[in-house]
């Protein structure tokens, strides 16, 4: 499934190696993240609906998502965002790469990714968005929490 995502990408981009990449993209122990959210222009509010399906590269606590099937060249993340992590306990994720079905509908900030960490971006990025007054933070582990997300397993 990653495999195909991965056409075309290359891990540092145009840099001509880690040490420059890391020079751009890196600062105060940190990545050095596009303005905008990664957005490019203004996003629009959209409704996911019951039967979308999304995926993302990374943990649970994050707020972004994507189309299935978005390669991860137009995404824009940086390259650890590939590592295969421990998220939850004894459950290791290759890639850290992750896919779930809607299930309730879930408003969301839709709209071009920006070029960033030496890639083209270009794909649809979807951020999760807590409604006001919400007493928690809504992210991908509350959404599945409560039921508006089913993890895709296999």
């Amino acid at each position: 499934m990653v495999k195909e995502l991965l056409y075309g990408y290359k891990r540092f981009g145009d840099e001509p190696n880690h040490i420059a990449f890391l020079a751009k993209y890196w600062g105060d122990n940190k990545w050095k993240y596009p303005p905008n959210d990664g957005f490019v222009g203004e996003p629009s509010m959209t409704e996911l609906q019951p039967g979308d399906v999304v995926d993302r590269f990374g943990g649970p606590s994050g707020t972004f998502l994507a189309l299935i099937g978005t390669p991860f060249e137009q995404r824009s993340l940086p390259p650890q965002s590939l590592n295969t992590c421990e998220y939850e306990p004894n459950v290791w994720q290759p890639n850290g790469y992750y896919r779930y079905k809607v299930e309730l509908p879930i408003t969301v900030l839709s709209g071009i990714t920006a070029g960033w960490f030496g890639q083209p971006g270009g794909g649809t990025q979807l951020k999760i968005l807590t409604p006001v007054g919400a007493p928690e933070r809504w992210n991908v582990a509350w959404l599945v929490k409560n039921n508006y997300l089913t993890p895709i397993v296999g």
